[in-house]
């Protein structure tokens, strides 16, 4: 198939790309950096050459977004949104100017949709939840719908990614080896998790598939934080951490900048699609933490 990834330089992004050509799928990257002959240069906002691309393509993959574990200022969250939504509309106007456009649309987006849901387990069919994350997960795929009208569409709702390179794994590794990976708070919220391998290949699986809806990419059984930094202690040799305090999370956020809402809110999410149609490749967090780390 002809793929044109939007994103496909970060964290996720690289391995994807990499994993779709290994596949025989022609793709082409959208990054601010132009960088290869299968690469063209956007700014995540406005039309330009880039546009081209999708001309005869089979499929859109949207992964584009600031990061999300910088300063929530109100400028911050400004950019959060703004590099979400506004590449959902540049992404919608090259689709309408294109005289054979791509006839699916596979977006990123969050499991930070569902917000904070304590003990509530959630999945697919579940609704919104309030906070910053929620209302940012609502307009980035209310603004990918409304950009790929007439298309088909996939939702693809990312949990913490276990993989090198990124995400939220090398820092809890590394204050795991310095014997401070103990619970956060009180380790009792749950933080939905995927292997990197098996989010390159859920989202293998909605293209090939043509899958339309929404997919949580996440293992059906969430972690609890404790277990999680108990595993992670465990790869890495420290058998035993103190835990940190609510309060330190909090000042650790006053200062950096870091949110704590991204260690301290539940989210226990699970998926009811993917089970039966998805071979998982990592289904166990032992497992998942030690090949990341590997």
């Amino acid at each position: 198939m002809k793929v044109v990834v939007a994103g496909g330089t970060g964290f996720i992004g690289r391995p994807l790309v990499a994993g779709l050509r290994n596949k025989g799928h022609q793709v082409t990257v959208l990054s601010r950096k132009a960088d290869g002959a299968e690469t063209r240069a956007w700014d995540g906002r406005t039309l330009g050459p880039w546009a081209q691309s999708l001309e005869g393509a089979d499929a859109i993959l949207n992964l584009t977004g600031a990061p999300i574990n910088q300063r929530w200022s109100e400028e911050g969250k400004r950019t959060i949104l703004a590099s979400r939504v506004d590449s959902c509309h540049a992404l919608g106007q090259a689709v309408r100017a294109a005289k054979a456009p791509p006839r699916l649309w596979i977006q990123g987006s969050a499991t930070g949709y569902y917000g904070d849901t304590g003990e509530t387990l959630v999945d697919e069919s579940s609704p919104a939840g309030p906070g910053f994350l929620g209302d940012t997960c609502v307009a980035w795929e209310a603004a990918a719908a409304q950009s790929a009208e007439g298309m088909a569409q996939s939702f693809i709702r990312t949990g913490i990614v276990l993989g090198k390179g990124g995400g939220a794994l090398d820092p809890l590794a590394k204050l795991a080896r310095a014997f401070l990976g103990g619970a956060a708070g009180s380790g009792r919220q749950f933080m939905p998790w995927i292997h990197l391998d098996d989010i390159v290949g859920i989202f293998a699986w909605a293209l090939e598939s043509g899958y339309q809806g929404t997919v949580n990419a996440v293992q059906p059984e969430p972690a609890r934080n404790a277990d999680l930094m108990a595993t992670i202690r465990r790869v890495v040799g420290r058998p035993w951490s103190p835990p940190g305090p609510t309060f330190g999370f909090k000042i650790v956020e006053a200062v950096a900048g870091i949110p704590s809402e991204l260690i301290l809110v539940s989210q226990r999410v699970t998926t009811t699609v993917l089970p039966g149609k998805y071979d998982f490749r990592y289904p166990n967090l032992e497992k998942a933490v030690r090949a990341a780390l590997a």
